[in-house]
């Protein structure tokens, strides 16, 4: 049994069920006081070196979440988006923190993550996920013989302001999804040109704005680009993968995949980065052998469409994480 995805949990509002294209509980949450939720996973069983990603998104209104886990009679926290992270290592501890995820370092049993959720007004609908898998794994590579491209606008991140265009390919990455699902409402006739998603080409400063963690002043702690995403009509997730298969499921449902990746010195041929430690890119279909995406890092808009090889691919982001953004448009196209 693989234990990269055997544990993954979502639920959700009834409309947020009906519109997520992955598996989700119809399920209420607890209301501890007005305008605050909470909802409580329960974990059987985790062996060590295992990755928890907590996930919350609630549409058309602000919104503000931490997450707990509970082990024995120990707790460690994932602070609110807007108080400091917390992130670190102890010696021998069980669990260790960090900005957006647990790691676990021990075989637990028992284990509970509790999630609070403030927001202005009451919360109607909302998806709330809790992503587990192996924190490293080795990629499954299944042949794709799928030729299927999604046409998700070109966005390149270098068009940014100097200060900031190496920094923001996680709100690029949104963009660039948001833009998408525009485009296919400018198809029936029903675009809002108002919309910062509509302008091609360059980073939407509003989106690089939403997505700013000020917390830990950067742009690509997960959550924090969720909720920023659901600030532009997007619903969704932090999901982990195991396979390039279960992204291809997305695109044949018309849904592109926004990837967290990283590889070595020339570890994937044909990118626009030689290396990196941690970068995003929207995987918006397969053809062949070959992973199809808007790659934020080029130079250009122009030069924003890239494939690369399936198994280099999968190494960068299958091998570590395997952490994903899956959204899709709250309001039905």
């Amino acid at each position: 049994m693989d234990r990269s995805i055997i544990n993954s949990q979502r639920i959700a509002s009834h409309r947020g069920a009906s519109l997520y294209p992955l598996p989700s509980q119809v399920q209420t949450l607890e209301t501890t006081q007005p305008n605050t939720a909470r909802y409580c996973f329960s974990l059987d069983h985790l062996p060590p070196d295992t990755l928890l990603v907590p996930s919350v998104s609630v549409p058309d209104q602000p919104y503000d979440f931490h997450a707990t886990l509970i082990w024995q009679n120990l707790e460690w926290q994932l602070n609110w988006l807007s108080e400091p992270a917390t992130s670190g290592v102890e010696t021998g501890e069980p669990i260790s923190t960090h900005v957006d995820c647990f790691h676990t370092h021990s075989e637990l049993e028992s284990i509970r993550l509790s999630l609070d959720i403030v927001s202005e007004e009451p919360i109607q609908d909302y998806l709330i996920t809790l992503a587990v898998r192996a924190m490293d794994a080795r990629p499954r590579i299944q042949p794709i013989q799928d030729s299927q491209e999604l046409a998700v606008p070109r966005i390149s991140q270098m068009q940014a302001p100097m200060k900031l265009r190496r920094r923001v390919c996680a709100p690029t990455c949104i963009n660039m999804v948001v833009n998408y699902y525009q485009s296919l409402k400018h198809r029936q006739g029903c675009l809002d040109t108002s919309d910062p998603g509509c302008h091609t080409g360059v980073p939407s400063q509003e989106i690089i704005e939403r997505s700013f963690h000020s917390a830990s002043n950067l742009f690509g702690v997960w959550p924090a680009n969720i909720r920023a995403a659901s600030e532009f009509g997007c619903f969704g997730a932090t999901e982990t993968f195991h396979s390039l298969s279960q992204a291809r499921d997305l695109i044949q449902q018309g849904i592109p995949v926004i990837a967290s990746i990283a590889f070595g010195e020339n570890g994937l041929n044909g990118a626009p980065l030689r290396c990196t430690a941690g970068h995003l890119v929207v995987i918006r279909g397969f053809k062949g052998s070959r992973v199809v995406v808007n790659d934020p890092a080029a130079a250009c808009p122009e030069e924003v469409n890239r494939s690369y090889d399936a198994q280099e691919f999968a190494d960068a982001w299958l091998r570590r994480r395997g952490v994903g953004y899956v959204l899709v448009p709250w309001q039905q196209l």
